[in-house]
């Protein structure tokens, strides 16, 4: 239970995050680049055990690194929301308790973990999904600044020939959902990197700490 507990926090935070790195790239295969297969919900279903998977492999060190020993000690040095007391023998000040934390487990080695759990659920995820976002952006800005010439009228004919350039309906449409478009991908990026900063700041800082 010890293993696990500290275990699923790890493994499931990293599974949302890359879930949400293939949103970002599902979105971008289907708006940038549109006329090529799209994914379909069957590859959808096949890419989520490799989602899990990579989440496992994330996790694993911190399964390895934590574990519970028996630690005997005084009582009035124990601090019950770090220790499971199992038996307090009668007249006797000396209690015997299980500790769950990464007992003989090297310092130098808990603190890599850290750095890579850190690094593969939450620094790669984030700037994926953040280029992804910026290559929709420079797409939508593209096709917003598309523009077609207007061709000229009956009245027109012998007239110096000047083309005047207008928008076409569709990129008017595009136009004024651009800002919110672009809104819409800023606040996504913010939100996960809002989310998710305080957990990893904690985890560094009390990795630190130990």
């Amino acid at each position: 239970m010890c293993k696990l507990i500290n275990f699923f926090p790890i493994f499931l935070t990293t599974c949302s995050c890359y879930t949400l790195v293939f949103i970002s790239l599902e979105r971008r295969r289907a708006l940038v680049h549109s006329m090529r297969p799209q994914i379909s919900v069957q590859q959808a279903l096949k890419a989520l055990p490799f989602i899990w998977l990579g989440s496992v492999v994330v996790g694993i060190p911190t399964l390895i690194e934590f574990s519970v020993v028996p630690l005997t000690t005084d009582s009035s040095d124990i601090n019950s929301g770090n220790y499971l007391n199992v038996s307090q023998p009668n007249n006797n000040s000396v209690e015997r308790h299980l500790h769950c934390g990464t007992n003989n487990f090297p310092r130098t080695l808990g603190m890599a973990n850290c750095f890579l759990v850190t690094l593969f659920a939450f620094v790669i995820p984030l700037t994926w999904i953040s280029i992804n976002y910026v290559q929709l952006v420079v797409f939508v800005n593209k096709r917003c600044r598309t523009v077609e010439p207007q061709l000229p009228s009956r009245s027109d004919v012998g007239a110096p020939r000047v083309e005047i350039f207008v928008l076409q309906p569709t990129n008017t449409h595009l136009y004024k959902h651009r800002e919110h478009l672009v809104k819409m991908f800023i606040v996504m990026v913010v939100a996960f990197a809002t989310c998710w900063s305080p957990f990893y700041i904690i985890y560094i800082y009390t990795v630190g700490l130990k």
